[in-house]
């Protein structure tokens, strides 16, 4: 089929009953001609015949990417017992999902689209083995991490490989259970979702988690109800005194009680840190956060009132 700048032809079993994928081509410098789509046939009829040489591999491959767009969008004829089979995949096996989006939406020109497809194939090249789903609006891919390696080398070759110019990318937690793809599959979407919002390459779901949760949180009744009460009475302090104990309570917290790191934090010197503590818990009249739960809430508020803290 040759439409406007674009021609693409369509590869079938041998049965003609099932598409099996297809080959694509874009215009460069010239229009397309009719030895152009001569070579096309010649071209479609050697990868079909290949593929329907190689039927282990064929569906092996297909019967893979029909279960994911099942999932996603509906039923499909392979269970998930199926897929670990035709894989070799076991009970045991940890997973990944990530979603790769078109950073402009994909409103682009064929020159942007040839772009877009090398930048494509340079990332599956230097990150195999995964499957790949493409669909109109993104790229859906499943790792299988005991084939591809560790979930820290899977995010960091997406930081090296995804095309911040051309992509945005999110990556689901590490998960076991292929029956759970379809969600793990939504939650990478919202770490796209928030990278995107943030200007950002890419983001795991660890990383956007937290600005989630507060997002969330931002919403929930009688919020104002539910903070730290120390957090709003050193707030007022601040307010009317010009001190920073709310702020400075809240890097002590954080960094487990220790003057040194909550220094560092603030750029002030220790002995600041300590003398700014000892007036928190006078004003506060005791220091009541041993209890785990007391300074999570502390912690908690904290970011709630300061979600842009770095």
């Amino acid at each position: 089929l040759y439409q406007w700048d674009f021609m693409y032809a369509n590869l079938w079993t041998d049965t003609g009953d099932r598409r099996i994928g297809y080959i694509s081509a874009y215009q460069y410098n010239r229009p397309f001609g009719k030895k152009d789509l001569q070579l096309m046939s010649v071209f479609q009829k050697i990868v079909n015949f290949y593929v329907n040489a190689k039927p282990d591999v064929l569906f092996f491959q297909s019967a893979l990417e029909e279960y994911m767009q099942g999932a996603l969008h509906g039923s499909s004829r392979y269970h998930t017992r199926d897929i670990y089979q035709l894989n070799n995949w076991k009970d045991a096996d940890h997973f990944a999902v990530i979603v790769l989006y078109d950073r402009d939406g994909g409103n682009r020109s064929s020159r942007d689209m040839r772009e877009i497809d090398a930048a494509q194939d340079q990332l599956e090249a230097n990150m195999s083995p995964m499957q790949a789903l493409v669909e109109p609006d993104r790229i859906v891919f499943l790792v299988n991490l005991r084939e591809y390696g560790p979930y820290s080398k899977l995010v960091g070759d997406l930081r090296q490989y995804a095309d911040a110019g051309q992509f945005v990318w999110g990556v689901s937690h590490e998960f076991t259970g292929l029956e759970n793809f379809a969600e793990e599959a939504e939650l990478a979407d919202l770490a796209a979702g928030r990278a995107r919002s943030q200007g950002l390459p890419g983001a795991t779901l660890r990383e956007a988690a937290v600005p989630l949760l507060m997002e969330h949180l931002h919403t929930a009744p009688h919020l104002d109800k539910l903070l730290h009460p120390d957090y709003q009475y050193l707030r007022q302090l601040d307010e009317s005194g010009g001190t920073q104990f709310a702020q400075t309570l809240f890097w002590y917290l954080y960094d487990n009680r220790s003057f040194m790191d909550a220094s560092v934090h603030m750029g002030v010197h220790r002995n600041t840190i300590n003398y700014r503590i000892t007036k928190i818990f006078e004003c506060l009249g005791e220091d009541n956060f041993d209890s785990p739960q007391n300074r999570l809430l502390y912690l908690l508020t904290y970011l709630l009132e300061h979600p842009n803290l770095k």
